[in-house]
């Protein structure tokens, strides 16, 4: 062993055991600059003998997670798969890294036991209910009281604890599933939902009959017969392939996630990620690949790089980078009582002391006050809330203002890349962004770069896009009127201009339908592809 750059190993599993304890207890005994590299094979990580850690994941469920290989508080760790597959099973999450810098996992693949989504074709339909028939070799499944639970590596998902998103593979359009024991704020969902009550017809088939919910956003099969659905079965996002919080210098390099329940790959609060040959895509008989986005980045800061990788068949955005906005529910001096709005962002509070932080009305954008962070301390009793200190009074700050980071903006360069079957790509932020090179193809919006301080709370504004180079082939053919959409969410042509920069050059455009491209709060747009 080389006493300055250690070097450990695992051996190669045999069969279908559980390899979750040695790589659990391997990684943690790992000493800083060592690298860990696993024995070609197939290792099955099991939820015996996960850790139990709680994690704040942005755009996620904030929970327990089972992780099976905890990268905390390391430096200069690489974790080398030599191509190995590890199998996920129950609620397994593989990869959670905290707190550590220079940290790079490669050259191994992660998929599941059983596919997270669930496949089905609307066999008939009617103004009563509709029925459907399930794929061969699905997980198991029973329809008991009106509901449908499906049952994955001991988990139950069922219809009675909470909506389940149904998505059309020929195009994007969600609905959510409903049953009348469900929980949840219905006015909520960003979509509609089908109020309905399930009764097995065998074979596969399974009949679901309207109750009647006359909510407004109740509505009836928007499918047609023949259309192809699949059923998202990790709609609570509980997990992450990869998962990084506040960590410096993150590498991954030709990395497989084949199928998983929830998203690829997750950074918060990090600085300079690297992503290279990153390959995202369903296996075999496999439609889906995750159930979620495949990459997102909230308030990350450095550099951000995404190159010569291939992904797609996500059930959401490719790519999504972003900061979080959350508003001023109190002001006492210079403390400031904050709500993350949306709760997908509970836990998550995007601020460092030091950090720049904005303030500004939320329906003009318009700049109210500056501030520098002196100490966040996140409410016990409210996971949803935190008050924030910074270095000046802010007592005449009106409440229902928003506050966004300033600082957490990376400069990005997405190149050379293989993008098919998505919905989108959504960016935002102050940073530099570099779109070159990339083969973008079967999606909603190719390109999406919007304020979304409406529904999401995601922010925000950017400084400086260049958008070129790239071939746009069969984009908005999922069902979206543009495929280019750069604003304000919510705003008419008169958004408020908060977007400085964006230039489009070189560009070719194959089977885009109408090549339509909406622009609105923009203040210098330049399209040289016209």
């Amino acid at each position: 062993m080389n006493n300055e750059n250690p070097y450990f190993e695992i051996p190669s599993p045999n069969g279908m055991e559980n390899m979750t304890p040695t790589l659990l207890s391997s990684v943690e005994a790992l000493p800083n600059g060592a690298t860990l590299a696993l024995q070609k094979g197939v290792y099955h990580l099991y939820e015996e003998g996960t850790k139990l850690i709680w994690l704040n994941a942005s755009n996620n469920r904030s929970c327990n997670k089972l992780v099976a290989a905890p990268v905390f508080n390391k430096k200069g760790i690489t974790i080398d798969g030599n191509g190995s597959h590890l199998v996920c099973h129950g609620l397994v999450s593989p990869f959670a890294t905290v707190n550590s810098t220079e940290i790079t996992i490669r050259n191994l693949a992660i998929t599941t036991e059983y596919p997270y989504s669930v496949g089905f074709v609307i066999e008939a339909k009617d103004d009563e209910g509709f029925t459907i028939k399930f794929d061969k070799g699905i997980c198991p499944y029973k329809v008991k009281d009106g509901n449908i639970d499906f049952i994955l590596d001991g988990n139950i998902i069922s219809s009675k604890d909470g909506r389940i998103s149904l998505h059309s593979m020929d195009r994007i359009f969600v609905v959510y599933l409903m049953t009348p024991e469900a929980p949840g704020d219905k006015s909520k969902f960003p979509a509609r939902f089908l109020g309905i009550e399930a009764t097995d017809l065998g074979e596969g088939r399974v009949h679901f009959k309207y109750y009647g919910d006359e909510h407004p956003k109740s509505a009836k099969c928007p499918y047609e017969v023949g259309e192809y659905i699949a059923i998202n079965m990790e709609e609570k996002r509980r997990r992450n392939a990869f998962f990084f919080e506040d960590c410096l210098n993150i590498k991954l390099e030709s990395v497989s996630v084949e199928r998983f329940g929830g998203m690829a790959f997750l950074a918060q609060r990090c600085g300079n990620v690297s992503i290279e040959h990153f390959k995202v895509l369903p296996i075999g008989e496999d439609r889906v690949s995750v159930t979620a986005d495949i990459m997102q980045l909230v308030n990350c800061y450095g550099t951000v790089s995404i190159t010569d990788s291939e992904c797609g068949s996500s059930m959401d955005d490719v790519i999504n980078i972003h900061g979080n906005y959350l508003e001023v529910v109190k002001v006492e001096g210079s403390k400031v009582k904050l709500d993350v709005c949306h709760a997908s962002h509970e836990g998550f509070f995007p601020y460092r002391k030091g950090d720049s932080v904005e303030f500004s009305e939320k329906h003009t954008r318009k700049l109210l006050a500056k501030a520098y962070v002196v100490e966040v301390t996140p409410d016990p009793d409210n996971i949803s809330q935190c008050t924030l200190e910074v270095d000046r009074s802010l007592e005449n700050l009106p409440i229902g203002s928003l506050v966004e980071n300033a600082t957490l903006n990376p400069d990005v360069s997405i190149l050379r890349n293989r993008f098919s079957n998505f919905p989108h790509i959504r960016l935002s932020g102050r940073g530099k962004y570099l779109v070159e090179g990339n083969e973008i193809s079967q999606c909603s919006q190719a390109i999406n770069i919007s304020d979304l301080a409406d529904y999401w709370y995601e922010s925000g504004r950017v400084k400086d896009v260049t958008i070129r180079n790239n071939l746009f082939q069969n984009c908005n053919a999922l069902g979206g009127n543009t495929f280019i959409s750069i604003g304000v969410s919510g705003w008419p042509e008169n958004a408020p201009l908060i977007h400085e920069k964006i230039v489009l050059e070189n560009n070719r455009y194959v089977g885009v339908k109408d090549c339509k491209i909406k622009v609105n709060g923009v203040v210098n747009f330049i399209n040289r592809d016209e």
